[in-house]
């Protein structure tokens, strides 16, 4: 065979070899996975984690499919929204949505969405199952496909396959650290998928320290949208209700326009005694937002925590709303 089919046939040797590979590391995920029983790669290169298998009913060959998928935006909670939108917004192709918040993945707890999908014009039925799970500071997603006639099996080489992953959790990106000051006692924790902004400031005997800022992304009708709050704290040595008292007026400052104003000098937030305000407004050149104030004394300082979200009662700014003032702790 002359020299040059000689490195040729080498190359292609060297290039198909990956395909008779059985196992799989994803660094980024900290995962690494054997091929269990009938399963095979969805592709025989890369180093993602798509399987495939064929199973028989009737003597028809079914394919199902697994997939897992990361990033480190998003949260469970969003990403249930999601699926529930799709299945409503599906109509009569989609039936059977459940929501089971203490399935198992990779050996932990993750939450498991289930729904059929209806094709063909409603001949053919397939099973969906998407396990959703925060680890470390990624949002994990492993789709599983089915079509009904071979629901059994399938469940079988589905749990085979969630078995054979295996996870190294120091591999995983950190969790991003809450802000704590045990002195006051006060902390702030960032929700799943927010993100930190700017640098924490230290309480001191003058000025206003800006201790926590962050913000989570939302989705609404109008697309794209932010969720922020922040935690100042300044000395003051007056009571609430002085600061109420000497400060009416500007409560509702930041936003042009102040509508559905809510202002109680004597509300009760956390099991703590606070001035509580509540507004939307619109600011210079922007969408009508939507603003919550809680003012608290502890230790001889005076706090502020505000959270600012887009205006409505859409699902998803509800939620993050939640989650945004779940964030604090008293």
């Amino acid at each position: 065979m002359p020299i040059v089919k000689l490195l040729l046939a080498a190359c292609l040797l060297a290039v198909s070899t990956p395909a008779q590979e059985k196992t799989r590391d994803l660094p980024r995920e900290g995962l690494s996975f054997t091929l269990p029983g009938v399963w095979k790669w969805q592709s025989d290169f890369g180093s993602n984690l798509a399987i495939k298998a064929t199973l028989e009913a009737k003597g028809i060959g079914h394919e199902i499919t697994g997939e897992l998928l990361s990033r480190d935006t998003g949260s469970v909670d969003d990403e249930i929204l999601a699926l529930e939108t799709k299945v409503k917004e599906g109509g009569p192709d989609f039936r059977d949505f459940a929501v089971d918040r203490n399935a198992m993945f990779g050996g932990q707890k993750a939450v498991m969405v289930r729904f059929t999908r209806l094709r063909n014009e409603g001949k053919e039925a397939s099973e969906e199952r998407v396990f959703l799970q925060r680890r470390g500071g990624l949002l994990l997603t492993w789709k599983e496909e089915n079509r009904k006639e071979v629901a059994g099996a399938a469940g079988s080489a589905f749990a085979a396959a969630r078995a054979a992953m295996r996870f190294r959790e120091s591999a995983l990106p950190k969790v991003d650290p809450l802000r704590q000051w045990k002195d006051i006692p006060l902390k702030v924790t960032l929700p799943e998928s927010w993100k930190w902004e700017g640098e924490r400031q230290e309480l001191s005997e003058s000025g206003n320290a800006t201790m926590a800022v962050m913000i989570g992304e939302v989705t609404t009708k109008k697309g794209a949208a932010a969720v922020q709050v922040s935690l100042t704290g300044q000395k003051y040595a007056g009571t609430l209700q002085q600061f109420f008292d000497g400060n009416r007026e500007t409560l509702t400052s930041g936003l042009e326009s102040a509508t559905g104003v809510s202002l109680d000098p004597k509300a009760t937030w956390k099991g703590e005694k606070v001035v509580a305000v509540t507004f939307d407004g619109t600011p210079k050149g922007g969408s009508k937002l939507s603003v919550r104030r809680w003012w608290f004394k502890r230790k001889g300082y005076l706090f502020q925590y505000q959270v600012v979200s887009p205006s409505g009662t859409e699902p998803s700014v509800v939620q993050a709303v939640k989650r945004a003032e779940a964030a604090l702790g008293l």
